[in-house]
């Protein structure tokens, strides 16, 4: 059975869209290459071609692949990294270096320059390579600091006779205050002359990675020119400078040269380090050739896997991809590096890998993850690269995917084997295994049963809620590009302090946690992770949920800092929120090292509401102060949502109320029995108690008499009793009208052993009708014990006058607080 006959026929890549942006089908685009299909690839210049494969060659794949190889031929290639010495190593092409003493070594990685003082330069040539006199060079080139003071060049040689006295060079200049420049100069007989002097290059900061591309051409006059770029662009077309000259004595083929140049003010040139690496130089002026795929409509899908099967043979050089995106209208929007190859065999990121091969090494597939503007609708794919050896560089496969992979299955083993594949991960067949994998490239389902990320959210409600899918690279700081981590995004919502990372966790279920760091920054630093969850939808409010994270400090002195827990509604788009957030959190003093400390947010997102259909839940760490020196590093170990039906339990509980609530929330402690909810500054029980007091007088009292009564107060099954009001009910008989000269005060205190009251309330019976019962109601609001131990409530009745005999019954309300 073909792969048409599985998913259907391969999308045509300009009349339809791609079926993981909008199609029922989740399928894969391939482009591979057949000369059958027109136009889908166009070629621009001598370096690229199509050629015709077998079925049985190393790929496994054909009758096409695309070939890159290179033009003109290579005179020199140094790439520094076949050993560590304190010298630099032999090039590839064009032998030892000679000038390369005190100041050159190489860290098996790169060369090195080693500065012991301002206006000092270190300079090497490859004077037993083949001479040339049309040159294209190019160099990648770094630092280990920020020069101060004063500028700090590259510099590249061509055409260096009269023992090195007499050469033509190009400088990058990386200046004190961040900004680049670029050089053009000559040197005959010792003496140096300023072709082109300090043009503009753009900015760089410390960590950023340059190519250096310079060119001599022709003779009588001689064309310079000059270009760089950060590493992880594209290179430009146009170039920085292009002087001509027709010095005599440098009209002729010559040697190269590599070195560095400290500034006469530089004031950190003694112990300065400088990198440089991939030098080369050919006989053929480098023009860029490109091999160009057709427009391919994607859709509104935004997220996408490209995966190349490709191969390298020998140190063929660098390789690179890049994306072109444009709106619904084919109107450009920008372009990326998608890609970028080189010679080690080191993968340090999903979105720069480098690969090293041999015609005996297999093919090899490449993920790597797009995320595409929001207006993007059509994209066009450019390869092109700098081959500096006779290598070339195969690529046999071409497939976009929809979503995000975190590897590729490796190509068949034998022309014959039975193997079926969506690229995506959707499903694969080989020789009978069935497996299904999301877009993350996560196992859905196995011969095991549901894959753990899967798994945890039919037990949990969030998908990898304990972090056990991990992002492409887990050592890197997590980001939504090429660094995703699986069905979360990550947003510096302010600042870039804050960064994210999955760690290993011997004590969570999972072996994982994500780690999240706070850096010193600025005030109002604010990062979170964030998921979308289904709920059910529910028209009727049948359902409740509850959000929960954990979390625990590792190292914090940002005591004013923040850990927050944010749910919100959403509708069936995913975006148009429905009803109000609930945010509980933890505040960094009280966060908590050594143990989990729960983040709950019970009730406050209430029922759902009648036009949810998801959940929002972001989980975060914010600098609530301007305290912006310190800093906190925070552990998350997992996130859930639970459920409950309403009418079934659908109230949270538990042994402890959560760390945080909002107002009117609702929490039944189990272990007492007692439904409380929030009034916004403490947990009370939502039912009021009663309490009478044991007080009654019919006796006649002279005047100013009085009478008391006690009793004694109740045991709080919580840590209090919120004291709500008073009731006091009366009926004054016989006596003089009542009045201010004849009445009856009452008073309502609590007591402590000492006999100290303090009063809560005043009653004053001094007008109205005799004989008849009434009411008397006031509000206490108050703690009980609010610090102080209370033992006792004490009514007291003063009377003046002679207003008659007081007959009374009263009680107090209240409730439990927790």
């Amino acid at each position: 059975m073909s792969l048409d006959e599985i998913v259907g026929p391969v999308v045509d890549i300009d009349d339809a869209p791609y079926a993981g942006g909008g199609g029922n089908l989740i399928q894969d685009a391939r482009w591979n290459f057949y000369q059958a299909e027109g136009s889908r690839w166009v070629i621009s210049g001598a370096e690229w071609a199509i050629e015709t494969v077998t079925v049985d060659t190393a790929e496994k794949r054909g009758p096409y692949r695309a070939k890159l190889t290179p033009a003109g031929v290579i005179r020199a290639r140094a790439l520094f990294g076949t050993e560590a010495i304190d010298s630099w190593p032999d090039a590839e092409v064009g032998g030892a270096w000679a000038g390369d003493g005190v100041g050159f070594d190489s860290d098996s990685v790169s060369g090195k320059l080693t500065f012991t003082a301002a206006n000092q330069e270190l300079a090497a040539e490859l004077s037993a390579a083949t001479t040339t006199q049309t040159t294209d060079s190019l160099v990648r080139c770094w630092l280990d600091a920020l020069p101060v003071g004063d500028t700090f060049y590259h510099r590249v040689r061509l055409r260096r006779l009269g023992g090195a006295t007499s050469y033509y060079y190009a400088d990058l200049g990386w200046k004190a205050d961040s900004t680049l420049i670029i050089n053009i100069g000559k040197v005959v007989a010792g003496t140096p002359t300023v072709i082109s002097s300090a043009v503009a290059a753009g900015s760089y900061a410390l960590g950023d990675v340059f190519w250096l591309r310079f060119q001599a051409e022709g003779g009588s006059p001689t064309t310079l020119r000059v270009r760089t770029w950060k590493e992880g662009t594209v290179e430009p077309t146009t170039w920085l400078a292009s002087p001509t000259d027709s010095e005599a004595s440098l009209q002729a083929a010559g040697y190269y040269g590599l070195g560095g140049l400290t500034g006469a003010a530089m004031t950190n040139a003694a112990g300065f380090l400088a990198y440089a690496d991939d030098f080369s130089a050919r006989t053929t002026i480098f023009t860029p050739s490109t091999l160009t795929s057709d427009f391919m409509n994607v859709g509104t899908q935004q997220i996408y896997t490209l995966a190349l099967l490709q191969r390298v043979t020998a140190n063929a050089g660098r390789f690179f991809v890049n994306v072109a995106e444009y709106d619904s209208s084919k109107a450009f929007i920008q372009a990326s590096q998608l890609l970028e190859q080189g010679d080690t065999a080191d993968w340090p990121s999903v979105a720069m890998r480098r690969f090293m091969g041999s015609a005996a090494v297999p093919p090899t597939n490449v993920p790597v993850h797009l995320t595409l503007h929001a207006n993007t609708r059509y994209i066009k794919f450019i390869y092109s690269g700098n081959l500096a050896a006779e290598g070339a560089w195969y690529v046999v496969d071409h497939t976009l995917a929809d979503g995000v992979l975190a590897a590729m299955d490796a190509a068949p083993t034998s022309a014959a084997e039975t193997y079926v594949a969506f690229d995506a991960g959707g499903l694969i067949i080989n020789n009978g295994r069935i497996l299904f994998r999301d877009a993350f490239g996560i196992n859905a389902i196995a011969g095991g049963g549901f894959g753990p990320a899967w798994l945890r959210f039919l037990t949990n409600g969030v998908y990898n809620g304990d972090f056990v899918a991990l992002p492409p690279t887990p050592a890197s700081n997590i980001n939504n590009t090429d660094n995703k981590l699986p069905y979360w995004t990550f947003t510096q919502a302010s600042g870039t302090a804050i960064t994210a990372q999955s760690t290993a966790d011997a004590d969570n279920g999972s072996g994982r946690r994500i780690q999240i760091v706070m850096a010193a920054g600025a005030a109002g630093d604010d990062a979170y992770l964030e998921q979308i969850i289904p709920v059910n939808g529910s028209r009727a409010q049948s359902y409740l949920y509850r959000v929960l994270a954990s979390a625990q400090a590792i190292s914090i002195t940002a005591l004013l800092s923040e850990i927050y827990v944010t749910a919100q509604y959403l509708k069936v788009d995913g975006v148009t929120t429905a009803g109000s957030a609930g945010t509980a959190l933890i505040s960094g003093a009280n966060l908590l090292a050594g143990a989990p400390n729960s983040i709950d947010i019970a009730n406050a997102l209430g029922q759902v509401t009648p036009t949810a259909y998801y959940i929002r839940v972001r989980i975060g760490i914010r600098r609530a102060g301007a305290a912006t020196s310190e800093t906190a590093t925070v552990a998350l170990q997992e996130v859930r949502l639970d459920q409950a039906t309403m009418g079934s339990g659908g109230i949270a509980s538990g042994t402890a109320f959560p760390f945080t609530a909002a107002t009117n929330d609702l929490f039944l402690r189990t272990d007492r029995g007692i439904l409380f909810y929030w009034d916004g500054t403490r947990w009370l029980s939502s039912q009021l108690f009663l309490m009478p007091t044991d007080q009654w007088n019919d006796a006649s009292l002279g005047a100013t008499d009085t009478f008391s009564a006690m009793a004694p107060a109740p045991v709080s099954p919580g840590s209090d009793l919120w004291l709500v009001e008073s009731v006091t009910q009366f009926e004054v008989v016989g006596g003089t009208a009542l009045g201010a000269s004849h009445k009856w005060v009452g008073t309502f205190a609590k007591t402590i052993a000492a006999d100290t009251d303090t009063t809560l309330v005043t009653v004053n019976v001094d007008s109205g009708a005799s004989s008849v019962w009434r009411t008397s109601q006031t509000a206490i609001g108050a703690l009980l014990k609010s610090g102080t131990t209370y033992y006792v409530f004490k009514w007291g009745w003063v009377k003046t006058g002679t207003p008659g005999n007081i007959y009374v019954r009263s009680y107090i309300t209240y409730r439990i607080v927790g």
